[in-house]
């Protein structure tokens, strides 16, 4: 089943999973999504989206490259095939794998893994909008590699990556913030991690060769370790994912495609693959409108058309300009 596997760091599996969002007429937001648990599956009843505010509109794409040319781009929205960023901004980053919205609209957050522990890993936060002169006005270091991250309803941030736990942050955030919870999952290389908008949490994880993980977690939890009710091992390597009104979307890195598994989800639930024959990696996914933007490490920037996303009528190809290994998207102010 498997076809491919896993860029390696020296100390990181390099797959990485944006925060999703779920078709909400350009925006990006925590608020919108509604997953109900039902005898331990999902029923998503409204559409919302992973991170962001419901208000703000889609006038910019963001990406970031985890590899050189590493930096953040700024695209004009609406993409077309022929796009190029009209900022690219290197920040000093290492290795950028995630972007995201705050709640709120006014700022922009990079989750920057670096590689291995030893080099730094950390979120930047950057005052929108993004110009080439932008430094981050926050920088929160962390004690993991981290991947992805995504904001619950009460504006908490959480962080997965390498390693078998996931942390949240609470705001305000500063350049002195520390977890204030962290909870140890069963397995490790948590690269996908998002967050419903009745604050379910999903978080995807795997070890290569061996069955990948979607878990669920209800939030609130003062859990310090993982008791969810949801693990479904029918993707092999999760790294990104993503919500509609009917479905859930998971990035499948090594595989190449996209996962859809409609509802109600179940940990037996057999996916669908969408986006095969057009993906190389799939990392990060996210939606403005009805499409699924995917952040594909090989391919680049691939736009998937509803309903089916089998199809592809924007693709800004990696290797093209300043698009190179990219593997983090999202769309906002």
């Amino acid at each position: 089943m498997r076809k491919g596997s896993v860029l390696l760091l020296p100390v990181l599996l390099i797959g990485c999973v944006g925060d999703s969002s779920t078709p909400d007429g350009g925006s990006d937001a925590t608020t919108n999504d509604v997953v109900t648990p039902d005898t331990g599956s999902d029923v998503i009843t409204d559409g919302g989206s992973g991170d962001g505010d419901a208000a703000v509109a889609s006038k910019h794409a963001y990406a970031v490259n985890f590899t050189a040319p590493v930096s953040l781009l700024v695209f004009d929205m609406p993409l077309t095939s022929a796009s190029q960023p009209t900022v690219v901004l290197p920040a000093n980053f290492k290795a950028p794998s995630d972007v995201e919205i705050l709640p709120g609209g006014l700022q922009l957050l990079v989750v920057d893994g670096a590689g291995n522990i030893n080099n730094g890993p950390k979120v930047f936060i950057f005052d929108l909008p993004i110009t080439a002169q932008s430094t981050a006005t926050v920088a929160i270091s962390l004690d993991m590699v981290a991947i992805d991250g995504t904001f619950d309803n009460e504006g908490n941030l959480w962080i997965s990556g390498a390693g078998n736990k996931i942390e949240k942050f609470t705001p305000p955030f500063t350049n002195a913030s520390v977890p204030s919870q962290t909870i140890t999952m069963p397995t490790a290389n948590l690269f996908g991690i998002n967050v419903t908008g009745n604050d379910q949490l999903f978080v995807g994880g795997f070890v290569v060769n061996n069955p990948g993980h979607l878990y669920r977690i209800d939030l609130p939890t003062d859990a310090g370790t993982y008791n969810g009710t949801l693990d479904n091992q029918k993707i092999d390597q999760p790294t990104g994912i993503a919500f509609t009104n009917t479905a859930l979307f998971v990035a499948n890195f090594g595989i190449g495609e996209v996962d859809n598994l409609g509802v109600p989800i179940q940990s037996t639930t057999t996916p669908t693959a969408v986006g095969k024959t057009l993906l190389g990696n799939p990392a990060r996914l996210r939606f403005t409108g009805n499409t699924l933007g995917v952040a594909d490490s090989k391919v680049g920037i691939v736009m998937l058309d509803p309903p089916a996303y089998n199809t592809a009528t924007i693709t800004i190809p990696a290797g093209d300009g300043a698009v190179h290994d990219v593997r983090g998207i999202c769309f906002g102010p």
